[in-house]
């Protein structure tokens, strides 16, 4: 309070406004005052030190380079070698390390030790072993580490998209948000009636649903099923909707009822060639 009464008497209207024959002697005094508390402060906050904050967790997003190990992984994130050792005997009782593949997904979870706190130990480390599953490691209470297989949490939803052809099939439907496994299944279904090299042609038109699961971030993701499809072509128009009988049978069939299981004997168009032309 008193830095800021003093303050005050320095803004316009206060002491520069005196014109008394003692108010120079004032200001010089209050001026001082104002330097000794503004030093005073800035000592006392330069010598006020920020708590060490023990605990703070820490997670990283890992894809695996060429030429890595688990082992250097763990070193570049921090972990002391000791721990990172005992973590890896702790995985290798039900996983090979040297399964690890360019490109593999890893998360990490790091803690801030509070005996150390430029060190860190590792809380968890998750692989993705493929599409559906996560290996995990986790710090156990008792000590060490325990390890399991997950689930992933996998998040379904439908995918819609039509589109006019302007150049080939393949970039009408990468254009339209189409992916390659959604035209291949597509491809396979009419690949018995249609050749796809000579037979689409600019102005045709397709139309396809299907049902698309996701990891919950949207990284990873892949066609379950296509649920229906449609080839408009020169006035010739093909479609294949899916459906499941009483029994839990599950086909394709035609806008007639027709069964389209003549499409699973067909070998499938190289997707490969449908980069170009109009296929």
């Amino acid at each position: 309070a008193r830095d800021t009464e003093l303050a005050s008497l320095d803004q316009p209207g206060g002491l520069a406004a005196l014109s008394d024959p003692g108010a120079e002697e004032l200001r010089n005094w209050v001026d001082e005052r104002l330097e000794e508390l503004r030093n005073g402060r800035e000592r006392g906050l330069a010598g006020r030190e920020e708590p060490a904050v023990a605990g703070d967790m820490v997670k990283e997003k890992i894809v695996v380079r060429r030429g890595d190990t688990l082992m250097d992984i763990l070193l570049r994130a921090g972990i002391p070698r000791a721990e990172a050792h005992e973590a890896l005997t702790s995985l290798e009782e039900v996983y090979d390390p040297r399964k690890l593949r360019v490109g593999q997904h890893l998360d990490i979870e790091l803690e801030r030790a509070a005996e150390n706190p430029d060190g860190t130990k590792l809380s968890m480390l998750s692989i993705n072993l493929d599409f559906s599953n996560d290996l995990r490691l986790a710090r156990a209470p008792e000590g060490g580490f325990d390890v399991r297989q997950t689930e992933r949490e996998l998040v379904r939803h439908t995918v819609t998209a039509s589109s006019v052809i302007d150049n080939s099939l393949y970039l009408a439907a990468r254009q339209a948000g189409v992916g390659d496994d959604a035209l291949m299944e597509l491809i396979r279904l009419f690949s018995w009636d249609v050749d796809f090299q000579h037979d689409v042609h600019t102005g045709d038109a397709f139309s396809i649903a299907y049902e698309e699961v996701a990891t919950p971030d949207g990284a990873q993701s892949r066609v379950d099923h296509l649920i229906y499809a449609s080839l408009s072509m020169r006035g010739r128009a093909l479609e294949a909707y899916r459906f499941r009988s009483a029994d839990g049978m599950v086909g394709y069939y035609d806008s007639t009822g027709k069964s389209l299981r003549k499409w699973l004997m067909r070998t499938p168009v190289d997707g490969a060639r449908l980069s170009s032309g109009f296929g």
